[in-house]
């Protein structure tokens, strides 16, 4: 391994390569990108809310922001998805769907993937401190079709839900992993668990962010020091 390139006082907190070798990222209260000529651009500046995690589909930006309501608030911070277009301007922002239902109820976007049709699957947590949340799925047509707050037979009082990234597959179901229980959720595109996988069996504990590659292996990180890559089959 070899370093090709570095670069210095970026302070990416997180990051998402885009076409033509561009590198998202956020930073602060903004998103910029990175070019492949080392240029660096602010594409949007969210003023008074902060991004905490993003997405870049084919056409878009999706970033998941909060906003803090301040010490006066029942509500600390307000939460919503903000898609722009690649060149970093407003499209649309959601906090609700069609029918008036809150996308957030916990107030904190930690993860987002597209499914093939079009649709935007998400963590809604706490904290960046606290996992406890659900997952929602949210479709092209601006509904809630589904929502996942973890299986009763391994997510209890004593081991809550603890979702730390979300990743939606070629045939659309959804992996999630849950840090404290060890454990990958696979969901289907309705809602309903197919299975989930003690990845302790296979010497792993405590999985964090993921990520699938083009060969469609999975990649898992712990503890920021190790990274395993797992065959998953009929995903």
């Amino acid at each position: 391994m070899s370093v090709i390139d570095e670069f210095r006082d970026i302070n990416a907190l997180e990051i998402a390569a885009g076409k033509s070798n561009c590198l998202f990222y956020t930073t602060g209260n903004q998103v910029q990108m990175l070019s492949p000529n080392t240029k660096t651009k602010v594409l949007h500046n969210f003023s008074l809310h902060q991004p905490t995690t993003l997405l870049i589909t084919e056409d878009n930006i999706v970033v998941g922001v909060i906003e803090d309501k301040g010490k006066k608030s029942k509500i600390k911070l307000q939460a919503k998805l903000v898609v722009l277009d690649i060149s970093g301007k407003s499209k649309v922002t959601y906090e609700n769907d069609r029918n008036g239902i809150p996308l957030f109820i916990y107030h904190f976007p930690r993860s987002i993937t597209s499914t093939e049709n079009g649709g935007l699957c998400f963590i809604d947590c706490l904290s960046i401190d606290d996992y406890l949340g659900r997952i929602v799925m949210f479709s092209e047509n601006r509904f809630i079709q589904w929502t996942y707050e973890g299986n009763p037979s391994i997510n209890t009082n004593e081991n809550p839900f603890s979702a730390v990234e979300v990743l939606a597959t070629k045939s659309e179901n959804v992996i999630v992993s849950d840090k404290f229980t060890n454990t990958l959720h696979i969901i289907s595109k309705h809602g309903d668990i197919l299975s989930m996988m003690d990845l302790c069996h296979v010497g792993i504990e405590k999985p964090g962010v993921m990520a699938i590659d083009k060969s469609g292996y999975l990649w898992v990180a712990v503890h920021g020091r190790w990274l395993y890559r797992l065959e998953l089959s009929g995903m």
